[in-house]
């Protein structure tokens, strides 16, 4: 395990996540990668989840890792109605399209 620290969400997280990843000599060359990024539940005035730029993040380095597959799965535990997972795709697709997945 590897802390690193980011002053901001708008820092390189990628840079960071790799500097981190490449300290716990990490290979995942050829595996599949499944993230698990805690999306807890949807609650626009707080912080509870995990900001979708660390979910992006993550996908591009492991990517560049020469991981064969990068999946996310969830499984959220809390409110579960239509309404919570509308906007759950709203903040899903705030990720940049340089990382080449979609959440369909």
């Amino acid at each position: 395990m590897a802390i690193v620290k980011a002053s901001s969400y708008s820092e390189d997280l990628v840079k960071r996540m790799l500097e981190g990843i490449r300290a716990c000599g990490l290979d995942v060359r050829g595996l599949r990668v499944l993230l698990k990024p805690n999306l807890v539940e949807f609650d626009p005035a707080t912080c509870i989840n995990t900001n979708v730029a660390m979910v992006a993040a993550a996908v591009e380095v492991f990517q560049t890792l020469g991981a064969a597959e990068v999946v996310i799965g969830e499984g959220p535990g809390h409110r579960r109605t239509r309404m919570r997972w509308r906007k759950w795709r709203v903040i899903a697709v705030k990720l940049p399209v340089s990382t080449g997945f979609s959440w369909t």
